[in-house]
């Protein structure tokens, strides 16, 4: 790791306004802090205004400002940090001010006393004073104010002296230095929950990442509710936030253990498989009546079972592979059964009823009262069927959304697949039906045709070919497939269903510079330009649009999952566990960033 002092950047560059006036502040520091003559009383107060430069030289680096490029965090508010960093300099350094408000005196010693010495030779020297101690070392100020500027700036400081000190009155310079540096921290806070929010979610996920046995991970998820629970009763916090995230994903993931899906499968968990799909409800398609196709998707539809209004999704069952594909959709239905997070949000499942050459996934309806007909992603595009385009602040919030659930259930250690805005599902109630906004945010992930487990030794299934299915499709998963089907894969098809999102328009329209999928016949090359001319952003449609409508964060995470290169926004001191997040992991990051 880069050292964050480095002053490489601060060489190269224009220094940050921010940069120079913490800079200054620390040469603030060094000038009362390496003054002479000090009493035992007056060194006790330097040594309280050593504690204040530590504390200011944390939040700098917290801030960013000691970061590599030196610039501060763009979450911060600069015209604030700004203006107290000036205050805090001013009364560091503004001599008049010292002798007036606070009764200190400083003056310069007389040259035939003692050979005048520099600013970063006075940094050295505190170190060797015997009467002062500071956490902060000489050679961390020098790289400092190097890096602010300040170490060649002209004319030499002289050594100072105290030539009169009101020990009251100097208490009160404590006091309001140790204000303003308290302020700094207090702006930052809500950023550190933030990062505190991250690094939970980070932990808990590489935790859960880590044990592959159902046992394990088990006694993991209740330790997780165990300290989800000594935290209930007081106010949500990003840390409840993040452990509810991590006992969702510790329960999810120990139902796959138990099924027998994890690349690391042992086999004495297989038997616990059957105690877990006892859990579903055991349907008969006797019960199962009424069945009405969607009007653009004929295998998704509503239907009765047992009197009550659900959602069903059918699956074909080629019989030569059907004892393999057979146990997938159980394991699937029981991993859609399981209580999630409600970052992961999806139709539960009641089970599965197999018919001929069929097989059904039954949903319980999200809103029984109402038990209106779903509305895809896709329709809500349309001109005639569809809402005018919502808010940018709705639309990231969907964005996010999305991706959330598409990211769980790639934790799961599952591949949708499937992934378009067709698959994208909204159930109206009652109070939503006048209300387009409200609708928008409770998306469902739905589509699971041909999801199957993560492992590359999988069975997969290719989906029946169709042009206005495939551009959403990355051109390595078009045709027959070269390579396993991968999570990259799936994030390439989120790529695209965000940049809907954010033109509100269907993606056919967004390509068809590129390809005309209502044409009589689509080659396979074709379908294969749209992921380059996505990238290249240029021309007509795609993304050529999308910096200017949303952003330069929001183009980041949809350009990432696109397959161009993705970086965190707000790089920190790296992962303690060495282990590096997914493309969807950043892209998600930084669509929790977008502040609108």
């Amino acid at each position: 790791m880069a050292d964050p002092l480095s002053v490489a950047a601060g060489a190269a560059g224009l220094i940050s306004l921010s940069l120079q006036l913490f800079g200054s502040c620390i040469k603030g520091f060094v000038l009362l802090s390496t003054a002479r003559n000090l009493e035992k009383d007056a060194s006790i107060i330097v040594c309280m205004l050593n504690f204040e430069e530590i504390r200011l030289t944390e939040w700098a680096r917290r801030a960013g400002i000691l970061t590599d490029d030196g610039t501060l965090d763009r979450r911060l508010n600069a015209t604030a940090v700004e203006a107290a960093l000036r205050q805090l300099r001013d009364l560091l350094l503004d001599t008049k001010t010292l002798k007036k408000r606070y009764g200190l005196a400083l003056v310069e010693r007389n040259s035939t006393q003692q050979q005048t010495v520099g600013l970063l030779e006075e940094a050295d020297s505190i170190s060797e004073t015997p009467t002062v101690s500071t956490g902060i070392s000489g050679d961390i100020r020098r790289r400092i104010l190097s890096k602010a500027g300040l170490a060649q700036e002209p004319g030499v400081l002289k050594r100072l002296w105290w030539a009169a000190v009101d020990k009251e009155k100097i208490s009160r310079l404590v006091a309001d230095v140790h204000s303003l540096v308290s302020a700094l921290w207090d702006h930052l806070d809500p950023w550190r929950h933030d990062d505190l929010l991250d690094t939970t979610r980070n932990i808990g996920s590489y935790l859960v990442s880590l044990n592959n046995k159902f046992d394990q991970i088990s006694s993991l998820a209740e330790a997780l509710k165990a300290l989800q629970g000594a935290l209930q009763g007081a106010q949500q916090s990003p840390t409840d936030i993040g452990l509810n995230n991590s006992v969702a994903l510790a329960g999810v993931k120990a139902l796959r253990v138990g099924l027998g899906e994890g690349e690391q499968q042992q086999s004495a968990e297989t038997p616990k498989r059957q105690t877990l799909l006892n859990k579903l409800e055991p349907l008969t398609r006797l019960k199962l009546t009424n069945f009405k196709p969607l009007k653009r998707e004929a295998t998704m539809g509503l239907a009765e079972y047992d009197g009550n209004v659900v959602f069903v999704e059918k699956k074909s069952l080629d019989p030569m592979t059907r004892s393999k594909i057979l146990p997938r959709a159980q394991n699937l239905a029981a991993l859609l059964n399981l209580p999630k997070d409600e970052t992961f949000h999806s139709l539960t499942c009641k089970g599965i009823v197999e018919e001929g050459g069929m097989v059904s996934f039954v949903f319980n309806h999200p809103n029984p009262d109402s038990a209106g007909e779903p509305r895809s992603l896709l329709e809500l595009f349309s001109a005639k069927d569809g809402i005018p385009p919502p808010s940018l602040t709705v639309r990231v919030q969907l964005a996010l959304r999305v991706s959330c659930i598409v990211q769980n259930f790639h934790r799961t250690g599952w591949l949708h697949k499937n992934l378009r805005s067709e698959n994208i599902l909204f159930f109206p109630s009652k109070d939503e039906a006048d209300s387009h906004e409200k609708l928008l945010t409770h998306p469902v992930l739905a589509g699971f045709a041909f999801a199957r487990a993560g492992a590359p030794t999988e069975i997969s299934e290719r989906p029946s070919a169709d042009p206005k299915r495939d551009i959403y499709r990355h051109p390595a998963a078009l045709g027959e497939p070269a390579e396993s089907f991968s999570a990259d894969m799936d994030t390439y098809s989120l790529g695209t269903v965000l940049l809907e999102i954010a033109e509100w328009r269907s993606l056919r329209y967004l390509v068809d510079s590129v390809v005309d999928v209502g044409a009589a016949d689509v080659p396979l090359n074709r379908l294969a330009e749209v992921q380059p001319f996505l990238l290249r952003g240029d021309g007509k449609g795609g993304t050529s649009k999308l910096r200017v409508k949303m952003g330069d964060i929001y183009t980041q995470a949809c350009r990432g999952c696109l397959g161009a290169e993705i970086k965190e926004e707000d790089p920190r001191e790296g992962n303690a566990f060495g282990a590096s997040p997914s493309v969807l992991d950043l892209a998600v990051r930084h669509l929790e960033r977008c502040r609108i």
